[in-house]
């Protein structure tokens, strides 16, 4: 589901259930226009840390992107994994 679809199944579900109470999170949302498209709900900042992120590209267009991205997931982690394996050797 996208983001807006989201936001239009909140306001329907809110509308019919005032007793919800419902938490949602994210790193990216604007949380005051958030808060001000709700009514004005209280919003909370919980500090957090950030760390690198290295992007990787496909050399291959894959038809399938989900199958192309678990392959890719299991690929990254069996290489971990012998990395993490083989400094135990040395």
């Amino acid at each position: 589901m996208d983001w807006n679809g989201l936001v239009v199944t909140i306001c329907s579900v809110v509308a019919r259930r005032s007793d919800l109470k419902l938490i949602v999170t994210s790193a990216t949302m604007d949380s005051t226009k958030f808060s001000s498209f709700f009514g004005n709900v209280p919003t909370f900042t919980i500090p957090g840390r950030t760390f690198p992120v290295e992007t990787f590209f496909s050399k291959n267009v894959c038809e399938d992107y989900v199958d192309g991205a678990v392959k890719q997931v299991g690929r990254h982690r069996l290489h971990y994994l012998y990395l993490s394996h083989s400094s135990f050797k040395n």
